[in-house]
C-alpha cells in the first residue's frame, strides 16, 4: 500500500482515503508543492526524471484526467487488476463466514447442537417427580450430569449469573478473566489468589440434599447392579464429599461392605481421582503441572494460607496450576478422564440433567450422544435449558426436586418384591375370594 501524507487526493483515483490501491501507479509519484489547504501537490515524473516507463508522462496532476491514450494503453490491465481485486473481495468474505461460523458453534454449542440432530427425535414435555421416576427405573444405562446449578443452594454461584463475577482488590473479574490459559500466563499468581479463595467458600458451605439425594441413588444401583454413571462440570468437590459422607456412615454401621470411595493415597497415581464420580472440569482441591510433565495431581496448598508466590511442581519445578479445566481449554483423558467417560455413556438410554446451562463443548458431546441414542433426556433447572432429543423438564430448584425424585426412586427399588410362589399364589387367591 502506498500512503498519502495529509489526506492528499492520489493523482490517479482523485481519491481521499489514506490508504490508496493504486500502489503500481504511485509507486513513482513524488511530493510537489504544499498546498494553500496544507495538502502536498503530487506530481508524476516525465520519463527524463525517471528512466522508467512513459506511461505517466501523459497523467495530468492538475486536474487529475486521464488522456485517451493512456487510457487504451492501459484499460485492459486495469480491468484485469480490478477483477482480481474483487475475487481477493470474494474470498475474504467466503472465508470471514466460515471463520463466524465456526466461532459460533464453539461459542454456542446449543446451536450447532440443534443444527446437526434430526428435528424429528425433539419431542419436550413438563413432567413431575412422580411422573418420571418410574421411566427411569425402566432403563438400563443411567447418566446423571450435573452443573454449577446444583450448587446454587450451597451458596456458589453459577458464574453466568450477575453474581456470577470475583471481587479483588476492589476489581470485579468474570471466570474467563481469571481460568484461561492466557490469563494464567500472565498472572498465575491471581489464578491462585482466585482458586484459593473459592476453595474457602467451599469448606465454608458443603454439599445440599441434592448431592446427598444422588450419591445415595448411586450407592443403591450399584448395589442392585444398575449402570449408573455420575459426571459433573463443577470443580468444587461437592459430589465427591457427599459420596465420602454417605461410605463413612456406612463403615460405623456395616465396616465389612464399606469401599473406598476415592483414591486417598498421594503416592498413588491416581490420587485426587475417583470412581464415583467423573468430574470433567476437575477439582479446585487438587493442582497440576502447568508444563504437563505428568498427568499425576498433587494437593492444593492449605486454604489458610495467602501465597505470595505460585506453588511448583514437585516433580520437575515448573508452575503449578490448579487442577481445574480452563475455559479455553479441551477435557483430556489424562487429566479429566474425557474418554473413559465417553466410552460410558455410548450405550445411554437416560440422562439426568441437573443445574446444567449446556453451555461447554462436553456437554455437546455427552448430549449428541444421548439423542442419537434417542435416550429419555430429563432437564432439571430453574430455566429449561435442552432443546434437543426426547426430553422430560423438572421445572424448579435442584436441592428441592432432586431430593424429591430420589426418593422415590430409593423407595421403589427398596420395596420389597412378592414371591408368587405355589404357596402365596394360594394365599393371595383365598383372600380374593374372601373379598368377593
Amino acid at each position: 500500500m502506498s500512503y498519502l501524507k495529509n489526506m492528499a487526493l492520489c493523482p490517479i483515483h482523485e481519491c481521499t482515503y489514506d490508504i490508496c490501491e493504486c500502489e503500481e501507479l504511485l509507486e513513482d509519484n513524488v511530493q510537489g508543492p504544499l498546498l494553500p489547504n496544507g495538502e502536498f501537490q503530487y506530481q508524476t515524473p516525465t520519463k527524463e526524471d525517471t528512466g522508467v516507463r512513459g506511461r505517466r508522462d501523459a497523467i495530468s496532476t492538475n486536474n487529475g484526467d486521464l488522456n485517451a491514450a493512456y487510457v487504451q494503453e492501459n484499460l485492459a490491465s486495469m480491468n484485469d487488476q480490478l477483477a482480481k481485486t474483487f475475487d481477493k473481495v470474494d474470498n475474504t468474505l467466503n472465508k470471514s463466514k466460515e471463520v463466524y461460523e465456526s466461532v459460533k458453534e464453539m461459542l454456542n454449542p446449543k446451536a450447532k447442537l440443534a443444527y446437526n440432530l434430526p428435528y424429528q427425535k425433539t419431542s419436550i414435555e413438563k413432567t413431575t417427580p412422580e411422573g418420571i421416576a418410574e421411566q427411569i427405573l425402566l432403563k438400563n444405562n443411567i447418566v446423571v450430569y450435573s452443573g454449577s446449578g446444583i450448587s446454587v443452594a450451597s451458596g456458589l454461584a453459577t458464574f453466568r449469573n450477575e453474581g456470577g463475577f470475583w471481587l479483588y482488590g476492589g476489581e470485579k473479574y468474570l471466570i474467563s478473566q481469571i481460568l484461561s490459559t492466557e490469563s494464567f500466563k500472565q498472572d498465575p499468581l491471581l489464578t491462585w489468589t482466585w482458586a484459593q479463595d473459592f476453595r474457602r467458600q467451599v469448606a465454608l458451605s458443603g454439599p445440599n440434599p441434592a448431592h446427598f439425594a444422588i450419591a445415595s441413588v448411586q450407592r443403591l444401583c450399584q448395589e442392585k447392579d444398575i449402570n449408573f454413571t455420575l459426571i459433573t462440570e463443577n470443580f468444587d468437590g461437592f459430589h465427591v464429599q457427599a459420596a465420602n459422607a454417605l461410605e463413612m456412615h456406612k463403615r460405623k454401621s456395616q465396616p465389612e461392605e464399606s469401599k473406598d470411595t476415592f483414591y486417598s493415597d498421594p503416592q498413588d497415581e491416581r490420587y485426587g481421582f475417583t470412581p464415583e464420580v467423573y468430574e470433567v472440569r476437575g477439582n479446585a482441591n487438587f493442582m497440576s503441572c502447568s508444563n504437563f510433565c505428568s498427568p499425576k495431581l498433587y494437593a492444593s496448598p492449605p486454604i489458610h494460607q495467602n501465597l505470595s508466590e505460585v506453588p511448583r511442581c514437585p516433580k520437575c519445578g515448573e508452575l503449578a496450576r490448579p487442577h481445574i479445566l480452563f475455559v479455553d481449554e479441551f477435557s483430556s483423558e489424562e487429566q479429566y478422564r474425557a474418554e473413559t467417560v465417553l466410552r460410558r455413556v455410548a450405550n445411554v438410554d437416560c440422562i439426568i440433567l441437573i443445574g446444567n446451562a449446556l453451555e461447554s463443548h462436553f456437554s455437546t458431546l455427552l448430549l449428541s450422544q444421548a439423542v442419537n441414542n434417542d435416550a429419555l433426556i430429563i432437564d432439571i433447572n430453574t430455566l429449561p435449558a435442552c432443546e434437543s432429543g426426547r426430553v422430560r423438564q423438572l421445572q424448579g430448584k435442584a436441592e428441592t426436586l432432586v431430593p424429591q425424585l430420589c426418593k422415590i426412586i430409593v423407595s421403589t427399588l427398596t420395596k420389597p418384591k412378592v414371591s408368587l410362589d405355589a404357596t402365596n399364589f394360594i394365599e393371595l387367591l383365598k383372600k380374593s375370594m374372601k373379598a368377593l
